[in-house]
């Protein structure tokens, strides 16, 4: 196995920073384990209010990404899969 490689990108929008990093781990020849971090940050008071509603609603924030997670892995394998033959 490889070492995990990393994808970071940094914005900053609105008044709130963002960094988002994420890792890929190989676990096996077929299997590769994705981990997703997002830290936001708010420099005004309209970004802290947008920051603010988005922990009130982590949960549903959360399932929302991981199924948008899950949509773009199963594309990227499935074009991957098409390219192999």
């Amino acid at each position: 196995m490889d070492a995990p490689q990393r994808c970071e990108i940094q914005t900053t929008v609105g008044g709130m920073e963002a960094v988002y990093e994420m890792t890929f781990l190989e676990l096996r020849p077929d299997m590769t384990r994705v981990q997703v971090v997002l830290d936001m940050s708010a420099n005004t008071l309209s970004a802290r209010l947008a920051l603010q509603t988005l922990k009130l609603a982590r949960g549903r924030v959360m399932q929302r990404l991981q199924g948008l997670l899950a949509r773009q892995g199963n594309l990227a394998e499935d074009d991957y899969r098409r390219a192999q033959g």
